[in-house]
């Protein structure tokens, strides 16, 4: 038998899933939450742990909050130590997106709220996994078959699409030595059942530094030609 809170946390995912509205589950659920914390906190809340992928400005309109009533809500999260903004870059002078991390402090208020976190689709941290998820709604929205945490020969890969007949490889690098993640790369294009390898960095500061160091490890260029970067809101 499903114990009732494990019942509620199933149900409170499924209707998500099924595009039942995350407001109206938080209604429902909302008398035995904290009553100290606003309606529109909640819902900030609960988009954030299931939309982790998804920019704060993304998570106000999915749960229909202006921009000041949303940014209220964000700072009472942020008061209560429930969240931690991350600043992503965009390509050229396009400024920054922030992502939101609902932190393990709100695991309590999540249980109240019946809402379960998702299980991860790539190993590492929090963004590593959120790479991963913008790369599944990435290969969704194309329509290519794809797979996380995918093992070809010797090789485990982030993450693998197939895209007219090819299989396409993705590793997130977002930390580390570039020399040490070039190495990687070029190794992972000798699986001859990859025909392209794909990174994707944090920033374009990332980007470059990566780039050079596979160029002077690939100093004929053999694989070079094989290998692309991209950065985190390329793909998102």
């Amino acid at each position: 038998m499903i114990p009732n809170r494990q019942r509620q946390q199933t149900q409170a995912t499924r209707r998500f899933m099924a595009g039942i509205s995350v407001k109206t589950w938080v209604d429902e659920q909302g008398k035995s939450t904290s009553p100290s914390l606003s309606e529109a906190a909640r819902l900030l809340l609960s988009f954030a742990v299931l939309r982790p992928q998804d920019s704060i400005t993304k998570h106000y309109e999915s749960a229909g909050l202006s921009a000041g009533k949303g940014r209220r809500a964000l700072e009472e999260l942020l008061t209560r130590g429930y969240v931690k903004p991350h600043k992503i870059a965009r390509r050229g002078r396009g400024g920054q997106v922030t992502l939101v991390e609902a932190l393990n402090s709100s695991n309590g208020l999540l249980v109240e709220l019946g809402i379960k976190r998702p299980k991860r689709v790539l190993k590492g941290g929090w963004l590593h996994d959120v790479c991963g998820r913008c790369l599944g709604d990435w290969a969704r929205a194309h329509g290519y078959r794809h797979w996380h945490e995918k093992t070809l020969g010797a090789k485990t890969y982030d993450f693998v699409h197939e895209e007219n007949g090819d299989l396409i490889a993705w590793e997130v690098w977002l930390s580390g030595s570039a020399r040490l993640a070039a190495e990687a790369a070029l190794k992972g294009l000798q699986n001859e059942g990859i025909q392209e390898l794909r990174m994707v960095c944090r920033d374009v500061k990332a980007e470059k530094t990566l780039e050079q160091a596979v160029a002077e490890i690939d100093g004929l260029g053999f694989y070079r030609d094989k290998m692309k970067t991209y950065l985190i809101l390329d793909i998102a």
